[in-house]
Formats: C-alpha cells, sequence, structure tokens
C-alpha cells in the first residue's frame, strides 16, 4: 500500500518544505475541497426509539447535562464535550441500570488542537488523481514508511519550536520551557461515521462501542469525507501531562530530511 499526497506543485516536498497544519486550521482554509469547517470535532445525534436499558455509567456520560444517576461517575471523556438533551423518560432505575425511552440528544466533541498532517491511502499511484480540486501535483511514500517518517516528524518540529522562540516568534506560551514540552505521536487511517446514532431495544452496546471508538476524535470524520481515503499523522504537545494548544495555524519544516522516505 501507498500514502499519498495531493497538493499544488509549489508546495511539493522536494521544493523544501512540508506544511504541517493543526485542526483549527483546516476548519478555515480556502479550498473548498480541503475545508472542513468541524475538523477535529464531531457533532451527532443520540436517538432512543422505545425503551433501552443503559448502565448507569453510560446514561451519566450521555445524559450528564440533565441528571445524574446514583454514585456511579460517568465515563472519563477525551477532549471537550457538550451535551443537550432535547427530551427523555426515565422508566425505571436500579443499582446498575436504568431503562430510558424516547430519548434525544445532541451531542458534540471535540478533539484538542495539534499539528496533524494528512495523507491518502491508496493501491495504485494514480489512485489519488483528482481526489482534491486545486490539487496539481503528488507525492508518495510507502505505507510501511509511516512510522519513520512520524519519528523524523516530531525531531524536526521539536527542533522548529526551539528555533522560532530564539527568533522571538512562539508556537507554545512563552511562560513554558520548552526543555519540558515533548511531543506525543500517533498515526492511523481515519475512521468515517454517521452523525447519527439510533437504538432500539437491546441494543444498548451500539453507544458504548460507538462512545469508544470516538475517544481520538481527531482520527474521525463524517462519512461524506469517505473518498479522501485518509491516513492521519498526529501531533500532541504536551508538558508534565497537560496537553499544550498551539499558538500557530501552521508550521513549514524542512523537508531535507524526509525525502529519503518519499518518491
Amino acid at each position: 500500500m501507498l500514502l499519498s499526497k495531493s497538493c499544488k506543485t509549489e508546495h511539493h516536498i522536494k521544493h523544501g518544505a512540508l506544511k504541517l497544519g493543526t485542526l483549527h486550521e483546516y476548519r478555515t482554509i480556502e479550498n473548498a475541497a480541503l475545508v472542513d469547517k468541524e475538523e477535529g470535532m464531531l457533532r451527532f445525534e443520540f436517538k432512543i426509539h422505545g425503551s433501552v436499558a443503559l448502565p448507569i455509567k453510560w446514561y451519566n456520560t450521555v445524559f450528564s447535562g440533565s441528571t445524574m444517576l446514583g454514585n456511579v461517575p460517568s465515563e472519563p471523556v477525551i477532549g471537550k464535550y457538550h451535551i443537550h438533551v432535547i427530551e427523555q423518560t426515565v422508566e425505571i432505575v436500579t443499582e446498575d441500570t436504568v431503562i430510558v425511552s424516547d430519548a434525544h440528544v445532541m451531542m458534540l466533541r471535540e478533539a484538542y488542537n495539534r499539528f496533524i498532517f494528512c495523507m491518502s491511502k491508496v493501491r495504485k499511484l494514480r489512485d489519488c488523481e483528482g481526489m482534491f480540486a486545486g490539487c496539481n501535483d503528488y507525492w508518495y511514500m510507502r505505507a510501511a514508511g509511516a512510522h519513520e517518517f512520524r519519528l523524523r516528524l516530531c525531531k524536526l518540529l521539536l527542533s522548529h519550536i526551539r528555533e522560532q522562540r530564539e527568533l522571538g516568534s512562539y508556537i507554545v506560551p512563552v511562560e513554558i520551557p520548552l526543555e519540558e514540552v515533548r511531543i506525543v505521536s500517533s498515526y492511523q487511517e481515519v475512521e468515517y461515521v454517521s452523525r447519527e446514532i439510533d437504538l432500539h431495544a437491546g441494543e444498548a452496546y451500539v453507544l458504548e462501542q460507538f462512545l469508544n471508538r470516538t475517544d481520538k476524535m481527531e482520527f474521525i470524520k463524517p462519512l461524506d469525507y469517505k473518498r479522501e481515503r485518509e491516513f492521519r499523522f498526529s501531533f500532541v504537545l504536551e508538558r508534565n501531562g497537560q496537553i499544550i494548544e498551539p499558538l500557530v495555524k501552521s508550521v513549514f519544516l524542512d523537508s531535507s530530511q524526509l525525502l529519503d522516505l518519499v518518491f
């Protein structure tokens, strides 16, 4: 398998630079084929039809904006989490289960901002042609090289952050000592999910499966984007276990140390 990058000719990696954007940047870019105004976010509707028995921890997670039942804590949610309960009917509450009927909840999950790099996973070189309007050039690397590519990008990004501070340009807040900053990186294929979840009797497991899948919000996109076949690299800035959201929308890194991995 191959990883392909669609770009404009002037932005080709062999011209000396690689652009690393952020989740926030992809919500505002001008190219209509690339912009996603809810990048790193998932807004979805959760509906219960009839009566469904939910474990209390999942009820407290989904309906935490209205009611908390018992002493069972909600499931920890990574990132930012907003809930609007439109309607719900609680029928029976036991020690570890609640039966809910005819419920409707609007939910928004949002990943903390981070640097990302997006490619497409394809079988043949020509598979990416025409995938993104406005892109007239491409470059590739073998999927097996993704791990090494990620490691090198981490080093380049950390060096760039330090170099920019010396020049008086800040990518992380000035009060944060750079020797305490580290990068937590990962990569995987993007998963495309529906914005709507409908639960019927006996399907409580569907909710748990969905919420577990959406813990990595930076790797989740709506079904409308499935044609992109996206393979994404994520770079989170951290200090002592706390996420640092970058002050800039993007950076340009020296690509010379990456060229032996691409063609």
